[in-house]
């Protein structure tokens, strides 16, 4: 996701430089708990989780997969939301493809 060639929104690449798992906000929905950038939708998303809304409510509210579109891909976490797990906080920086399947391959950690 994190490469230069992904699809994924530049203003969401650059959230995930400087975000790490605290900063995630994390909710219930179907099929289970996402984790998102912190944003006008994902924190509504928040809230109704903490009121007790039904998971199926939580994801209607969520636009359910395309939600996930329009904040990851359009970057806009006002209408959308962008999901991401607790390894945000290893990512360090926005690489060719080819750089992180070279790394990947040698076996040398992202950090490195």
């Amino acid at each position: 996701m994190m490469s230069k060639e992904s699809r994924m929104a530049q203003n969401i690449k650059e959230a995930a430089l400087t975000a790490d798992a605290d900063d995630l906000v994390m909710y219930r929905t179907v099929p289970a708990y996402y984790r998102s950038l912190p944003g006008k939708l994902p924190d509504k998303l928040v809230s109704l989780d903490q009121v007790g809304a039904s998971r199926q409510d939580i994801y209607k509210a969520a636009s359910g997969y395309e939600g996930m579109r329009i904040g990851m891909l359009e970057g806009d976490l006002k209408h959308g939301y962008a999901s991401f797990g607790l390894g945000i906080s290893q990512i360090t920086k926005i690489e060719p493809v080819s750089v992180i399947m070279d790394r990947l391959n040698s076996g040398v950690p992202a950090n490195n």
